[in-house]
């Protein structure tokens, strides 16, 4: 049967049936039905990717936060929160002398 055919016809021809899936073009939005097939192509990666966005964000609140803490106006209202009173009789004696 394959001596039969002439190989330019041969070389021309195309299986009937179709083994690849097939998508339906006008379903849903197309970003939310491309996002969807992204997100759920390769599981493992999607996760690795999720892990290490919520890793980065955790780091980078932290520093924001230890930053947020050591700023000048943070020290003072926190550990300077009285006036000093150094002027007793003792120390203007002292200052006399």
């Amino acid at each position: 049967m394959a001596a039969a055919v002439s190989p330019i016809e041969a070389f021309g021809y195309r299986p009937s049936h179709n083994a690849s899936k097939t998508r339906k073009a006008g379903e849903g939005n197309l970003l939310t039905r491309l996002f969807g097939e992204q997100f759920t192509k390769d599981k493992k990666r999607t996760f690795m990717v999720l892990l290490s966005l919520a890793a980065s964000l955790s780091v980078y609140l932290c520093v924001v936060t230890m930053l947020d803490s050591q700023a000048a106006r943070t020290i003072v209202s926190n550990f300077m929160d009285s006036d000093l009173t150094g002027w007793n009789g003792s120390i203007v004696e002292r200052i006399r002398e």
